[in-house]
């Protein structure tokens, strides 16, 4: 059995941090997703030029969690609901209160993916993959979450999600949801918050099975790319 991994802390500036550790044993079978994709997410992802800077698992990233801002309704029923048929092992109460989370949320505003969240979240993923460090907020010559934010500019209120894993970036994209075991489900409260309105992604190989994605959100920053 494979492992997907997840950590996590959420931040903000003037706030307090918290960090969780789950782990879930998944099999490795396909995992399904919805035949065709939502044209109106895919324009506005590619309307900003950020979108040209991310690599394939990143792009399908942004669309994935902009599905779920957009139209929760359909993503509980297309993706999440065949995901939990495929792995019984993830239906229970994290996926009863997720979908309650996601239609009690409704259609919020989708992320606008931004240069400087994109660079400080594939700095970070990069950093701890080329090293092989163990997958922490913390980058490997000591500089905190808030550090790394601090040092590129970034101000306003921020957070970061970060998944190990090794079956693509949907059930990736999932488990955060999910947040097997965690509580609160912070993954889950930072990818529905109505705070966050621009986010950065940085997905890279962490080694031969493992692929380390970093989420990097915050408030709207001055400028736009």
């Amino acid at each position: 059995m494979r492992k997907a991994s997840l950590v996590l802390v959420l931040l903000i500036f003037v706030g307090s941090v918290a960090a969780q550790l789950s782990e879930v044993e998944l099999e490795v079978k396909p995992v399904p997703s919805p035949a065709s994709r939502d044209k109106a997410i895919i324009e506005w992802n590619r309307s900003f030029p950020a979108f040209a800077s991310m690599n394939t698992r990143e792009q399908d990233c942004l669309y994935w969690v902009n599905l779920a801002r957009k139209n929760p309704q359909y993503f509980c029923d297309s993706v999440l609901s065949p995901i939990l048929q495929a792995f019984p092992i993830l239906r229970g109460r994290e996926s009863a209160t997720l979908r309650k989370d996601l239609l009690a949320a409704g259609s919020l505003a989708m992320f606008s993916p931004h240069p400087l969240l994109n660079k400080t979240a594939r700095a970070h993923a990069t950093d701890i993959s080329r090293k092989k460090s163990p997958i922490s907020h913390g980058s490997t010559n000591g500089n905190s979450f808030a550090d790394r934010m601090r040092l590129s500019g970034i101000s306003t209120c921020a957070g970061e999600n970060i998944s190990l894993g090794n079956q693509g970036v949907l059930l990736s994209v999932v488990l955060l949801y999910l947040d097997m075991n965690l509580t609160p489900a912070a993954h889950r409260q930072t990818l529905l918050s109505k705070q966050y309105t621009q986010i950065g992604l940085g997905c890279v190989d962490y080694d031969a099975d493992n692929f380390f994605l970093v989420q990097d959100f915050s408030c709207t920053l001055n400028t736009r790319f």
